[in-house]
């Protein structure tokens, strides 16, 4: 098996995580980290082959309590500690647990199981936090390029893909919104009309029985019967203005919608025609 499948092996056992010890996977990029630091210290390798450093071992070089913590820990729940399966597991279960020194790992493993945080970022947080390594700079900048392999290797991240931004929509809506209004105005205008109509003609009516009752001659009673016939005129005349009125506001609501309808069918070609937006590049 090649470095390079070793490296796949691992960055994919961090990314299933195991469900059934409640240990989640992990981002890709965040299992790259990982993968990255287990390859500067021991190629992705569950044994050690050759001399040891301090009596170090495994996936991550563990030693003395850490060490023999694992090898306990992962032959009591897989059988075997000499796997890449068992010790990525236990790899997950020290970040969220802490380590049998009494460390914790509890913002590290935060942004980890998080992901948003650049690959460069967490490879060197791993190093600095769990592994608390001597390395410097350029001992470090090794593992991010490890970690850039690995995360080459399982396919590297996708980008998402871009926005655009488009004018139409807010058009479609405020136009579509202004002919709402407008028709609740015709109809409010139609409603008033109707209202003017029915207490003019309550009016009339009063006013015209009031003048027969109180008729006491024919003159008296033509009269009246001519005051009635004055405000009947009256009456149809503000009718006719009212109808008239609410016509006219039809006729503009119309419009509008011919207006609505006129851009919700460029709406599609004005999107198209705006600017790709890239997406800005997360930082770490």
């Amino acid at each position: 098996m090649t470095l390079l499948d070793r490296q796949r092996e691992l960055t994919g056992y961090l990314i299933a995580g195991y469900p059934d010890l409640g240990l989640p996977g992990l981002p890709l990029v965040s299992a790259s980290a990982g993968t990255g630091n287990s390859t500067q210290e021991n190629l992705c390798q569950p044994v050690t082959t050759g001399p040891k450093d301090h009596g170090s071992d495994g996936l991550f070089q563990w030693r003395e309590e850490r060490l023999a913590e694992m090898q306990s820990w992962c032959t009591a729940h897989f059988g075997d500690w000499k796997t890449v399966k068992a010790q990525a597991a236990f790899f997950l279960k020290e970040l969220r647990d802490g380590d049998a020194g009494g460390v914790k790992y509890d913002a590290l493993y935060r942004d980890l199981l998080d992901g948003k945080k650049s690959l460069a970022t967490l490879t060197t947080n791993i190093n600095r936090f769990y592994e608390r390594s001597a390395d410097d700079e350029a001992t470090n900048n090794k593992r991010i390029k490890y970690a850039t392999d690995a995360l080459n290797a399982m396919g590297g991240v996708k980008a998402a893909p871009p926005v655009v931004h488009s004018a139409a929509p807010a058009i479609v809506a405020g136009a579509a919104a202004g002919a709402g209004l407008l028709s609740h105005i015709v109809h409010g205008a139609a409603w008033i009309g109707i209202a003017v109509l029915a207490v003019a003609i309550i009016a009339a009516i009063a006013a015209a029985a009031t003048a027969l009752r109180q008729a006491k001659t024919v003159s008296t009673l033509d009269s009246a019967v001519a005051d009635l016939k004055a405000k009947a005129l009256a009456v149809e005349a503000a009718k006719a203005t009212t109808i008239a009125s609410i016509s006219a506001e039809e006729t503009k609501v119309a419009a509008a919608k011919a207006v609505v309808a006129g851009v919700q069918t460029a709406a599609p070609a004005s999107a198209a025609s705006l600017p790709i937006v890239p997406p800005t590049p997360a930082k770490g």
